[in-house]
């Protein structure tokens, strides 16, 4: 019965922790959203919030360039990379249908909260279901 009940607590332990990662990436979704609608120019420093700490930073940099090749596969970005192939992602996002859009928020949070949550070794599968329910969860909120 303690072994049941330790797993049960280690179990909503790491689901917590899990759960602030998936947060961080839609936060950061959030505020490209938010970019996307305002005629202000998007940088990657700005996507990323200045009082997180370095490897966080770091890791989100990464998703977000990791974004920029699978997603940003797109003639205009051939050739570019680093920041401005983010850059030049972003600005083909930002043109972009709302589904368009949509499909790819989706992707990126999961690549970014894929890169925060690496050590806890979770499915994308897994992974996704999070995101779209706290995504439902906001909405709601």
């Amino acid at each position: 019965m303690i072994k049941i009940i330790r797993f049960i607590i280690g179990l909503f332990a790491t689901a917590k922790k899990y759960l602030a990662y998936v947060d961080q990436a839609i936060f950061v979704v959030n505020i490209l959203k938010a970019a996307f609608n305002s005629q202000t120019a998007i940088s990657l420093t700005a996507l990323i919030p200045g009082d997180w700490d370095e490897l966080a930073r770091t890791k989100v940099a990464y998703a977000l360039g990791k974004a920029a090749m699978v997603l940003g596969r797109i003639s205009e970005c051939e050739g570019k990379a680093g920041e401005e192939r983010i850059a030049c992602y972003l600005r083909w996002l930002k043109v972009q249908p709302d589904e368009v859009k949509t499909m790819n928020y989706a992707r990126i949070a999961l690549l970014i909260a894929k890169e925060l949550a690496d050590s806890l070794k979770l499915s994308e599968a897994e992974l996704n279901a999070v995101i779209q329910t706290r995504y439902v969860q906001q909405k709601k909120g």
